[in-house]
């Protein structure tokens, strides 16, 4: 790549007769367009200690027309700047700007990823590097799309993306680029919290307990009405008290005579599937085979709990069960588990599309990765991979709990 001396870099161009162009300055050896800018000017007088040039809140970009071949050798890789207030992303053929970015020769890197890995990898911290080392290892390992990746790219905007990082932590944004390239939709990382909750932007994603109450039917039939949300826990007390829950809510309306069950996954947007496939196991009986990873394991349920709600008629009852865009990921595998379920009917609408399983890889310090696997699959081997839809799709939520009660009251039991 050849050098541009720092004078080169402060030198702005312009052309155009009829208006003013965009400015046009050197950079990493090409000449980029300075879009949007509010601000392109050359070092203030006093700084020469700090050559280069100053963009504020604008977008470069190389303006030579290149064909798909050439734009894979003069993308972005790194972008290194002085602002207190700025930010740059590397991407392709661009270099974004928020706030103020003094932009340096020396540390700028545009080119091919082939010829820049090695100069972007030292350039970076221990800790951080082999945080990403590892995801790429275990995600080349067992992503299921992991052949359809320009992994040098990838690779090479992973580590752009946290050049300036010091901890594992630090290398979240490069494992998300990592995962993002898998073009599943599903792939994604995160920081767990010190009890190993997911946590959503750093935060803490809050508990929220499944919900149960008896429904009216008629005079004389009732229904349970389980309400499943979202869980975070990985494992620990709040998973034990979130099947725990389900069963006990259940058991609550099988006590009461119930007819019927409707089941509400429709804001179950995803979290860990297994506490709730388990609270839910009297309603498919024990050591029953409700789906399976494809590739991978069966789903079978294993009796824990009261043995009271464990009996043939409870697993045979009829259960109406309520999805639509906000079911997502985990939510999903419940709603395959009773696809193919005698006595079961699906209202409301199509799932988001999210039907597959992800593997958890940890990657030190809390970083964890979740690698999109294998496809989930119901009893009966069909796999859903646009989503779970009613045979016929309701308005809204409310009207999909009104046609649920309406074909409840059509079942042996409930007439």
């Amino acid at each position: 790549m050849r050098t541009v001396r720092s004078a080169a870099l402060m030198a702005l161009l312009w052309c155009g007769a009829a208006r003013a162009a965009d400015p046009v300055l050197l950079l990493g050896g090409r000449e980029w367009t300075v879009h949007g800018s509010t601000d392109a000017r050359d070092v203030a007088r006093g700084e020469a200690d700090l050559p280069g040039v100053w963009v504020e809140n604008a977008t470069l970009e190389v303006i030579e027309p290149l064909g798909a071949a050439a734009r894979d050798e003069v993308f972005v890789l790194a972008a290194t700047f002085m602002s207190e207030h700025a930010s740059a992303k590397a991407v392709r053929y661009r270099i974004l700007v928020r706030g103020g970015a003094r932009f340096r020769e020396a540390e700028l890197l545009a080119g091919p990823a082939r010829a820049n890995l090695r100069a972007l990898r030292s350039r970076m911290s221990a800790p951080t590097l082999d945080a990403l080392d590892t995801t790429l290892r275990e995600v080349k390992a067992r992503a299921k799309r992991a052949s359809q990746v320009d992994w040098t790219f990838a690779t090479a905007q992973a580590l752009a993306e946290v050049i300036d990082g010091s901890t594992r932590r630090d290398a979240l944004a490069g494992v998300q680029l990592i995962l993002k390239s898998l073009g599943d939709g599903h792939s994604w990382a995160t920081v767990l919290d010190d009890q190993g909750r997911l946590t959503a932007n750093g935060q803490q994603v809050p508990y929220r307990a499944p919900q149960s109450r008896l429904q009216a039917l008629d005079d004389r039939h009732r229904v349970g009405w389980l309400t499943i949300p979202l869980l975070a826990a990985t494992g620990g007390l709040e998973a034990r008290t979130y099947a725990d829950t389900i069963r006990a809510g259940l058991a609550q309306a099988v006590d009461a005579g119930a007819c019927g069950v409707v089941v509400d996954l429709s804001g179950h947007p995803g979290g860990n599937m297994w506490p709730g496939l388990e609270g839910l196991g009297p309603l498919f009986g024990s050591d029953a085979v409700v789906g399976a990873f494809k590739p991978g394991s069966p789903w079978r349920i294993e009796k824990t709990g009261d043995d009271r709600i464990w009996r043939d008629e409870v697993a045979q009852m009829p259960v109406a069960v309520l999805v639509g865009p906000g079911t997502m990921s985990s939510g999903e595998a419940l709603a395959v588990a009773f696809s193919g379920r005698p006595q079961t009917e699906f209202f409301g609408r199509k799932t988001r599309g999210l039907a597959t399983s992800n593997q958890m890889v940890p990657l030190g310090d809390g970083l964890v990765a979740f690698v999109m696997t294998s496809e989930m699959a119901d009893r009966h081997g069909r796999t859903f991979p646009n989503g779970i839809a009613p045979s016929t799709e309701d308005e809204s939520n409310e009207e999909a709990g009104v046609r649920a009660q309406d074909w409840l009251r059509t079942q042996a039991g409930c007439r």
